[in-house]
């Protein structure tokens, strides 16, 4: 059986915007750098960045659906 799965947008690399691509990105690269607590806060910190940026983006493609 097949189930009809609909990822949002956010979790789609392929529909990122540059901004959020970036983010993603930066996070990618904290995370190489190894293991300490402030690299941790960082990965945290970048991540709430990205969802603020996509709640935003998320926000501005809903409104220009509803016209």
């Amino acid at each position: 059986m097949k189930e009809n799965i609909t990822w949002p947008r956010r979790n789609r690399i392929d529909l990122l915007t540059p901004a959020e691509k970036a983010i993603y990105d930066a996070v990618q690269e904290v995370e190489k750098a190894g293991a300490d607590v402030r690299l941790t806060e960082s990965v945290i910190l970048l991540s709430k960045a990205r969802d603020l940026v996509a709640d935003y983006v998320d926000e501005q493609l809903a409104k220009d659906n509803a016209k």
